[in-house]
């Protein structure tokens, strides 16, 4: 297998879908996984700025050590396929935290892709074509032309989506239609592969939030619930552990790498006679002293950490 046909991405670009794939950077590896399986790491809400102090039960200061200790962990990890970062990658949106970011993200022995989330775009700082520019100029792995884009690994299609909102600040989310344009042609163009979707707004919510919403969850539903190959979404935004399942789809909260329980979640999926298999571990900074500080300092830690099932954990979807 060449390194070219380990990763098959197809992106959006120009308004226009290609649907026929899009190579993505030949620096990517053959796949370590075997041909009906799949693994990656997921990591959420890194809200990188270590100039900043620490904000309640956010270590910001400590925020890239957090990242360093976590993408050295990940490096120690056998049979990686990639790495999954699923927006509020920085805590403000400039371009110098996005380097910083991608520094550490680059020492990755595997590559990595990404989900834009609020803390990465806003009012004052960059909108989302900026965001995109930026982490295309820094990422080596692969070109974005836009803030959705999918890509397939041993038989599965992975779709990144974005909900934004870069023209205020609000922790509400609202997916464009062209977005779920989109999904619904790469989910149509690529019907016998079961999909996973990445993105920082969960559309099952871990908790009830008045503030942390989808502003068009209903139509999201509509979508997905029209196109049984969509497997899972994997989210962030709460910064809670979370599974659960709706209509035979898997959705899967990560908690935050800046707050305790400062973990991010390892993933295989195993595609099976009788639908698809998720093994899911959980992995905490080994940052002892600024993950007991968090947890310390956080009034809602069990509300984060979610229940053993939340955590490591197996899940089958049809």
């Amino acid at each position: 297998m060449t390194r070219r046909e380990f990763i098959s991405g197809t992106l959006l670009g120009a308004g226009a879908c290609l649907l026929g794939g899009t190579s993505l950077a030949s620096a990517l590896a053959p796949s370590a996984a075997p041909p009906d399986s799949v693994s990656f790491v997921h990591f959420t809400d890194t809200h990188l700025n270590p100039a900043r102090d620490y904000s309640h039960c956010r270590m910001i200061k400590d925020s890239l050590a957090l990242l360093e200790d976590a993408v050295s962990s990940v490096n120690t990890m056998k049979n990686i396929d990639f790495v999954i970062f699923t927006g509020d990658m920085i805590d403000s949106p400039t371009e110098k935290l996005v380097e910083t970011f991608a520094r550490a993200a680059n020492r990755l022995q595997v590559p990595w892709f990404w989900s834009i989330g609020n803390h990465d775009v806003g009012p004052g700082g960059m909108k989302v074509p900026k965001m995109v520019e930026a982490l295309n100029k820094h990422n080596p792995h692969f070109t974005a032309p836009a803030p959705r884009y999918s890509f397939t690994v041993n038989g599965f299609l992975f779709v990144s989506m974005c909900g934004a909102i870069d023209n205020a600040v609000t922790a509400a989310a609202r997916f464009p239609e062209d977005e779920f344009q989109f999904l619904d042609e790469r989910l149509r163009a690529d019907a016998s592969r079961p999909a996973i979707l990445f993105q920082h707004f969960p559309i099952v919510y871990p908790f009830k939030s008045a503030t942390h919403v989808v502003l068009n969850q209903q139509e999201y539903f509509g979508l997905i619930d029209s196109r049984p190959n969509v497997k899972a979404v994997f989210s962030g935004h709460y910064h809670a552990a979370r599974l659960s399942e709706r209509n035979g789809v898997a959705h899967v909260s990560t908690p935050a790498l800046i707050q305790y329980p400062n973990e991010i979640r390892k993933t295989t999926v195993t595609r099976a006679a009788q639908g698809v298999k998720f093994d899911f571990e959980m992995i905490p900074t080994r940052l002892r002293n600024i993950r007991e500080s968090s947890r310390a300092a956080c009034s809602s830690s069990a509300l984060l950490e979610g229940k053993p099932s939340d955590r490591t954990a197996s899940m089958s979807v049809k």
